[in-house]
């Protein structure tokens, strides 16, 4: 795997997904952390139509779970896992979620392999400083993660997980 980044056309390294806090369908807001947990265990993540680097996941892909939001391990990334498999969706609506969450469906399915949760979640925000795709003012670092789908290069994933994996 090539060493150059992933903003500069290189091939990713390996993958941050982020998961928000879901909308219910009784109103207010879900977990993030238990709705990652629910896909992890299932081993099934999806990847909505215009997901970044939605095209650039491939089996064998590395990934790290992020929890957005306000909850329990938010603003962490508490787990990686393998891509084991890339489903394309079909006409037919698929879903990965629990009923009580207001999602979209998937246009990819991902089926995860070696999910391994971290003894210890790492608190992105103290790791932001030493990476590569930093922004300016590290205080703003938030929109770093926008999108649901972070590439990273093996540099980044080396200094992120180093000493948690």
């Amino acid at each position: 795997m090539p060493l150059s980044s992933p903003a500069e056309g290189g091939a990713p390294y390996g993958f941050i997904f982020v998961t928000t806090d879901p909308t219910l369908t009784g109103g207010g807001r879900g977990s993030a952390w238990e709705l990652a947990r629910h896909r992890l265990a299932n081993g099934r993540w999806p990847l909505y139509e215009r997901t970044p680097n939605r095209k650039r996941i491939d089996v064998g892909s590395r990934v790290a779970c992020y929890i957005a939001g306000t909850g329990v391990n938010a603003g962490s990334i508490v787990a990686t896992a393998i891509v084991g498999a890339v489903q394309k969706v079909g006409r037919r609506p698929v879903r990965i979620d629990p009923e009580c969450c207001l999602t979209d469906p998937p246009h990819i399915v991902l089926n995860l392999e070696s999910v391994s949760y971290l003894k210890k979640p790492i608190v992105f925000r103290d790791r932001v400083s030493g990476l590569s795709f930093r922004p300016e003012n590290e205080k703003r670092w938030g929109p770093i993660l926008m999108g649901g789908v972070r590439g990273l290069s093996m540099n980044d994933w080396r200094f992120l997980f180093e000493g948690s994996i």
